[in-house]
């Protein structure tokens, strides 16, 4: 599976994402039941249960479905209208590690998932819920990043930080046999915590 900003592979008119046979030929079947494809650029795909495949970036449609940058489709292309996370992530996803129960890790440059404040990460259950379990702000207040970054350079754009820091995203993630979960990207600090080498999430 493969996504990326295209606008068709191998003469298939769907957009954005594809599969491949093993030859590297498009697979015909797949692509045709993704419609019109993706609208936008898809930055993360990852196959979920050894069927589904999660697709994550900066689109708000896949196919005739309202997919606002995340997404789950069923072996054969088609939108998995089980799983719907609303109206999705404020901001680009750039990751995804889904695991086999259904559930996933999502990383992006986001602020918030489906009106829940989430800095950077979120986890999702199978039905595509936030799970308010994890980050949850009543043991983290910050959900994820650092809160120090969102200076005046993004809070009020008439007197911008002339200096910002950059907003901090997550671009990596991998689950651990233990069940904790490390993250890569551009952040300093993660919670109420300084990121270090051996910095990850427990799976709480």
């Amino acid at each position: 599976v493969i996504g990326g900003q295209f606008a068709h592979l191998g003469g298939q008119v769907p957009a954005g994402l594809a599969r491949l046979n093993a030859d590297g030929s498009a697979d015909v079947s797949f692509n045709l039941n993704l419609g019109f494809g993706v609208d936008g650029i898809v930055y993360a795909a990852a196959v979920q249960g050894g069927t589904n495949i999660v697709i994550g970036g900066e689109f708000q449609n896949v196919g005739v479905a309202r997919r606002t940058r995340i997404a789950r489709l069923k072996s054969d292309g088609t939108v998995d209208n089980s799983f719907n996370s609303g109206t999705g992530a404020d901001d680009s996803v750039f990751n995804i590690s889904a695991q086999p129960d259904g559930s996933m890790y999502v990383g992006g440059l986001f602020n918030s998932f489906n009106g829940t404040h989430r800095l950077g990460i979120t986890r999702l259950y199978a039905d595509g819920t936030v799970d308010t379990t994890f980050l949850d702000t009543a043991y983290n207040q910050f959900a994820g990043l650092h809160r120090k970054y969102y200076d005046r350079q993004w809070s009020d754009p008439v007197n911008p930080d002339p200096n910002p820091d950059p907003r901090p995203y997550v671009y990596a993630s991998q689950v651990l046999p233990d069940g904790n979960v490390v993250i890569g990207g551009g952040f300093k600090q993660v919670g109420g915590g300084q990121a270090d080498a051996s910095i990850r999430f427990d799976s709480d």
